[in-house]
């Protein structure tokens, strides 16, 4: 399942037995960002920020007025349904990494690709959800135990 589905699935159904799951997703998925005062590069070439310039994050509000970072769930669709929302991707990890260094933001405002609905991270979490594992999901459906 897309983290983006996850998204909406929490949103709509308020069951926050996917929060977990949600979590363990971010530290190995790649997000896309909306980021200015990049150097230029051609399409999929590497960036490394040194810090040297004036790099900044496209910056959003969760819905108690908290300063968010904006990050785009699976950027592959999020691209298809927003066109110009995304000139950065980047996996999770990197992200909370980069995210710490920022002093102005309460945390990562995680944006479903396929509904307008979102998922906060805050920075009292970013530590535990960089070293979270992804959650096992390889029972089939008739089997009662896991295969090891």
């Amino acid at each position: 399942m897309r983290i983006s589905q996850l998204i909406t699935k929490l949103a709509e159904s308020g069951d926050r037995a996917v929060v977990p799951q949600l979590e363990a997703m971010v530290a190995e998925s790649v997000f896309g960002l909306l980021v200015s005062g990049l150097p230029k590069a051609e399409a999929g070439q590497q960036i490394l920020v040194d810090g040297s310039g004036s790099v900044t994050m496209q910056r959003v509000r969760d819905p108690n007025g908290k300063r968010m970072i904006k990050a785009c769930a699976d950027p592959d669709l999020f691209s298809v349904n927003y066109p110009g929302s995304i000139n950065v991707t980047m996996n999770g990890r990197e992200l909370l990494q980069m995210a710490e260094k920022v002093p102005d933001a309460d945390g990562v405002l995680i944006c479903s690709a396929t509904s307008f609905h979102s998922f906060a991270i805050y920075k009292a979490s970013y530590s535990r959800i960089k070293e979270s594992r992804p959650v096992p999901t390889s029972r089939r459906w008739w089997q009662l135990w896991k295969p090891a």
